[in-house]
């Protein structure tokens, strides 16, 4: 897919997150240098098109959306691959999501794809130890897109009635 539907893809999951009661200002997002800065501090040569264009709206700050297990915003992603070094396979990983203590998610950069598979670093426990593993999960798209879904649902839930 082009650039131009990931922008458009994501202005309208941007205006979803705002006309469904579950925004909470303020959005901002990242400019250029950030993301240039998210490359460099990550040793990565460039990013899939649909993280750009969500993190340049939901970037720095994410209008009430949260992952409730760990950051994913700049300039906090600045430090994510240097805390799972040793950990990701390759060096074309870029880790954009972590809570820092058990789990962690990233994609590769090398094959350029807009919309890239998603893998995750966790904790699997055996028997007699506890050690790390990465599990595939699927693409980019259907985790941002099945995170919002979730968050606008329980924001909806728990929002106030009015009237009582």
């Amino acid at each position: 897919m082009k650039t131009e539907h990931y922008k458009s893809w994501v202005e309208t999951l941007k205006q979803r997150w705002i006309e469904h009661g579950a925004y909470r200002p303020p959005l901002v997002g990242c400019r250029d240098e950030d993301l240039a800065a998210m490359c460099a501090a990550q040793g990565v040569n460039s990013l899939p098109a649909l993280y750009v264009e969500f993190m340049r709206v939901f970037g720095r700050e994410s209008g009430g959306l949260t992952t409730g297990d760990g950051p994913f915003v700049f300039p906090e992603v600045l430090d994510f691959k240097r805390h799972w070094e040793g950990v990701v396979p390759t060096q074309d990983c870029f880790v954009f999501w972590t809570n820092y203590s058990e789990i962690a998610a990233f994609f590769h950069t090398g094959p350029q794809t807009d919309d890239p598979l998603i893998y995750l670093i966790v904790e699997a426990s055996d028997d007699a130890e506890l050690r790390l593993v990465i599990q595939q999960e699927g693409l980019l798209s259907e985790l941002i897109l099945d995170w919002v879904e979730d968050l606008i649902e329980v924001r909806q839930k728990w929002k106030p009635k009015t009237g009582e």
